[in-house]
């Protein structure tokens, strides 16, 4: 008995085609060519209209999110982590219209504290020596370890320290957590008070 090549069914030695399919069984099995059955193609289910919607809608999130987390980076904030950017920027008006006199040798300081989750923090206002002396003070914006170092005449590292001037507007940026010192000094002027006036101080931490 031989096998068809085609077919795979037995036929006889003696036989030329193969009974069960017709073929030359003369013909060498290494012409014959296997031919693999066509996978049938998967149909294509269209996307249902809800579906399309849901995937809209949490696109439209991502974007929103995205934008956000821009915006409030921008501001400053997110160094405290992701809580720090949804809290809400802490605001405090260190002087609103404010006269001053500091005596002769003196500092008059604010102070206001940065927390863990908001420490980025920025220091606006104007300030200006509108009589005394040489109309000139220095200004500090400082941690309060600093400004002890600083009182007791030892060195300091400021975000802002001003030789001594008549004017200043303030724009200063502070990212330390914890207690901070806006100072303004006349300890360099052992006999002239100076009076100094201060407009819309405020510091925004977030």
């Amino acid at each position: 008995m031989i096998r068809c090549p085609f077919c795979s069914q037995d036929a006889e030695e003696t036989e030329s085609v193969c009974p069960h399919c017709g073929h030359d069984l003369r013909t060498p099995s290494k012409q014959v060519k296997q031919v693999k059955p066509a996978t049938p193609a998967t149909p294509s289910v269209p996307m249902s209209r809800a579906r399309r919607i849901s995937l809209m809608l949490i696109l439209g999130f991502l974007i929103i999110v995205f934008v956000f987390v821009a915006y409030r980076v921008r501001q400053g904030a997110g160094r405290g982590g992701i809580t720090g950017l949804l809290m809400k920027p802490q605001t405090a008006q260190l002087a609103t219209a404010d006269d001053i006199t500091l005596a002769p040798g003196a500092i008059q300081r604010w102070v206001w504290v940065a927390t863990a989750k908001q420490p980025t923090c920025r220091l606006t206002g104007q300030v200006k020596v509108v009589d005394g002396g040489e109309h000139d003070v220095e200004v500090f914006v400082l941690t309060a370890a600093n400004y002890d170092s600083l009182s007791k005449g030892g060195m300091a590292y400021a975000f802002l320290q001003t030789e001594r001037t008549n004017a200043v507007n303030l724009d200063v940026t502070s990212s330390e957590a914890g207690p901070l010192v806006f100072a303004i000094s006349n300890r360099f002027s052992p006999q002239a008070p100076k009076v100094v006036q201060l407009r819309k101080v405020q510091v925004v931490c977030q």
